[in-house]
């Protein structure tokens, strides 16, 4: 029985110690992760972003702008001291969504 108890501690703590090295990751760091890619409108024949890890690129502008995440919100910041603000932003498979500045709900979809 004594043996029994040895083994489950030794278990025990071999787990926890795996707990405590893995690394944590934040949310920033996930949904990045989940936004990197090329997106644009559903039915479009060309994406009219590309999210970068540190940036966003308009292809119209033919520029990237730096953004940051902020809880849930992406904010692009445009030159001038100008940002876009696309708020609860998160995406479901590949589709992006998030509230425009307008306050409407907005999707784009991951380009292959």
């Amino acid at each position: 029985m004594k043996f029994i108890y040895l083994i489950l501690i030794l278990f025990l703590v071999s787990c926890n110690e795996n707990i405590k090295t893995q690394p944590k990751i934040s949310f920033e760091d996930s949904i990045t992760a989940t936004l990197i890619g090329k997106w644009g409108g559903q039915g479009e024949k060309d994406p009219v972003w590309e999210i970068r890890k540190d940036s966003v690129y308009y292809f119209e502008h033919l520029r990237a702008y730096p953004y940051e995440l902020k809880n849930h919100d992406l904010i692009i910041n445009l030159s001038n001291n100008n940002q876009v603000k696309l708020e609860n932003t998160h995406v479901i498979v590949d589709t992006l969504f998030f509230i425009s500045h307008l306050g409407l709900t907005t999707r784009a979809v991951r380009f292959k």
